[in-house]
């Protein structure tokens, strides 16, 4: 739903830029910086027209599976 929101908002004219704080997930996107973030702020990212940073999700949570 958010990603679909960012290609309308900025197809509407409006400067978008994806953020969450904090997430927790197993899948991760490497920036060109070399920093983690989620899968959902990088596909946001590109779906508002900007490259996936990881000032957009600056902690990612990586659960550990020892189980």
């Amino acid at each position: 739903m958010c990603t679909g929101l960012c290609r309308i908002f900025k197809e509407d004219g409006y400067k978008v830029y994806p953020f969450k704080s904090q997430n927790m997930s197993s899948k991760f996107y490497i920036t060109e910086e070399g920093k983690k973030i989620s899968v959902a702020q990088a596909l946001q990212a590109r779906a508002a027209g900007l490259k996936p940073s990881h000032h957009m999700n600056p902690i990612l949570l990586i659960p550990n599976s020892d189980r």
